[in-house]
């Protein structure tokens, strides 16, 4: 499979997100940015066409990353507005990533830097210039966990994209 360059990714399963996800890469594509969403559990005549939208049951983990590793930004959009770091949370961190969440747990993280991490509220929060500063990933990401397991996938995470 080819992997495109996107300005923003994300994979989610449905769970009631997709008028969400369909407001905010409406907004992305109207700031002029590239989006690669990755939906599951939507059935056939509800899913609504966009192009950089790919509807599927069921993708193996090492092809996602493979999408992340082909972005600039990852989306995070949780079930019911939940507020907790997500495994994209932690993609975004170890991959070098900027990060759009709608998780407002996150502006209390050691890690939260707004030039990195965009919390929003609803799609129109998004904005052109989040895009246009460079990555700087200066985070000893390992650290902030004390989940030794977490520690060994973010070790595997930054040489194996």
């Amino acid at each position: 499979m080819i992997f495109e360059f996107s300005n923003v990714c994300g994979k989610y399963n449905n769970l009631n997100r997709l008028p969400c996800l369909l407001s905010i890469y409406d907004r992305l594509t109207q700031l002029g940015l590239k989006c690669n969403f990755l939906i599951t559990g939507v059935p056939p005549g509800k899913q609504i066409a966009r192009e950089g939208i790919i509807y599927s049951k069921w993708m193996p983990y090492r092809e996602v990353l493979q999408h992340v590793s082909h972005t600039k930004c990852i989306l995070e959009i949780l079930e019911d507005r939940n507020n907790y770091s997500s495994l994209r949370t932690f993609e975004a961190l170890v991959f070098g990533k900027k990060l759009i969440t709608a998780n407002a747990g996150i502006l209390r993280d050691p890690f939260y830097s707004p030039s990195q991490i965009l919390y929003i509220e609803s799609a129109k929060d998004i904005t052109k210039e989040f895009f246009e500063t460079p990555v700087v990933n200066n985070y000893d990401i390992a650290a902030l966990s004390p989940d030794a397991k977490l520690k060994e996938f973010l070790k595997l995470g930054r040489t194996k994209p």
